[in-house]
């Protein structure tokens, strides 16, 4: 018979305690200083006590607590390679050999106690929140309670007070988060986007040769008030030059509102704080933009692009416009599309963004657009600012057309044919240019 067996015998252990802890841990108590088993010990044969059982009535059981505590709490194993401290065996050893039996069952606070307290705490404070309460009732009331108890309480003594606190949370944010992306600049394709805050619907991502021309920008901007026939309530972005022509259109059309923010309806503020968007481009970039940063990257280890020459950035611009313009139009309806799951904390609104932006009435709510003020596009307001926007964010009408007589006017279709067109323009070019 071998050591785990002999112990198993002589203290009554039950079969499924695991014999790796007991060989490691639990047989150091059992041993002398010599190394070696002690003889039988003198212990009255008493059945395995059954689960919940007081064990204290025990004596065997309480003994072998003791001899292991006594024991492992001096002895080192072997050359004291591995020191078994008392604080490490009750912490580790004793739970996983099912002998933690200090701690007992905690007495909760009744529940007529509780209700009394929390009907006093909303008198004081009728706004207090779930949180807040079992923070009072715990600290300053000194109750053991459970959280799920005191919220079914407080939805049962105070439903509309919890209502209102849980609609308050859908008027966060609202507002048009717009920013520049420029991952992509060194090779010419400049990235604009703009996301509503509430929904997260995104409402325009656009690729052109330049997102620092503020009436380029200014034409997103106006294209979307013209497609929803409405203006936003404030805007939020970054203090650059691009976004000067879109802060003045947002606060003139905003001039007659009597509203607090009627005057500062364009928020200026650093692009990393501007959580929205900056979720949107983590997104682009999975989905889109670092297959792109990879692709661009290799054509300059192969020697086929210079970044700053403005020979290779127009031909970049011109071969590869097309397809990322289709691609982000595609990773935009896909996210428009896709369903956002609900979440335990924050104030996130679940559901689809395309139809929490367009139907926002299927919430309950009907106040939660509110953010959005309609606009007649047919206005002389609406048609002067289109006069001081500009549409189009290409390469200019000479350029396209030399480019497009030298490739007999090829439309890409992959990515490959884009480059194999790149290259073979680049060439072209270059022997025209420099022999």
């Amino acid at each position: 018979m071998n050591s785990i067996q002999s112990m198993i015998t002589y203290f009554r252990l039950p079969v499924h305690v695991n014999q790796r802890s007991i060989s490691n841990h639990a047989l150091l108590s059992l041993v002398n200083t010599n190394n070696e088993m002690p003889g039988k010990l003198d212990l009255p044969i008493q059945p395995w006590p059954k689960l919940g059982e007081d064990l204290t009535f025990w004596p065997w059981f309480v003994m072998i607590i003791h001899v292991e505590l006594c024991f492992v709490s001096l002895k080192s194993h072997n050359n004291g390679a591995y020191n078994y401290r008392l604080e490490y065996f009750k912490r580790k050893i004793i739970p996983k050999l099912h002998l933690n039996i200090r701690r007992g069952g905690e007495s909760l606070t009744e529940f007529d106690e509780i209700v009394h307290l929390i009907q006093i705490e909303l008198l004081l404070k009728p706004d207090r929140s779930i949180t807040d309460m079992l923070f009072r009732l715990k600290v300053m009331h000194g109750c053991n309670v459970r959280r799920e108890m005191v919220r079914q309480i407080m939805r049962t003594l105070d439903p509309v007070g919890v209502f209102q606190r849980k609609g308050n949370k859908l008027k966060r944010r609202q507002y048009f988060s717009k920013d520049q992306y420029d991952k992509l600049s060194p090779y010419g394709i400049f990235i604009s986007g703009c996301i509503d805050g509430f929904s997260r619907y995104v409402l325009w991502c656009k690729a052109g040769i330049s997102n620092k021309n503020p009436a380029k920008i200014a034409g997103y901007f106006l294209s979307t008030v013209e497609h929803v026939k409405g203006y936003p309530h404030i805007i939020r972005g970054d203090a650059g030059t691009e976004n000067m022509t879109v802060a003045t259109m947002q606060n003139f059309l905003r001039e007659d509102d009597e509203d607090s923010f009627s005057k500062k309806a364009f928020i200026f503020g650093k692009s990393t704080h501007n959580q929205r968007i900056e979720r949107w481009w983590g997104t682009l970039r999975v989905k889109c933009t670092d297959r792109w940063i990879h692709h661009f990257k290799e054509l300059e280890r192969d020697g086929h692009f210079t970044i700053g020459d403005i020979v290779h950035t127009t031909l970049i611009q011109y071969c590869y416009m097309d397809i990322i313009r289709r691609e982000l139009d595609d990773v935009t309806y896909a996210w428009n599309c896709h369903r956002i799951r609900s979440q335990k904390h924050g104030d996130i609104v679940p559901g689809i963004p395309d139809l929490l932006y367009n139907v926002p009435e299927m919430l309950g709510n009907p106040d939660c657009r509110n953010y959005i003020h309609a606009m007649d596009t047919n206005s002389d307001g609406f048609h002067f600012l289109r006069s001081q926007c500009c549409f189009g964010n290409d390469l200019d009408e000479d350029t396209k057309s030399t480019l497009d007589a030298i490739c007999d006017k090829y439309h890409v279709k992959s990515v490959f044919e884009a480059k194999s067109l790149y290259i073979l323009l680049k060439n072209a070019l270059e022997a025209r240019l420099y022999h």
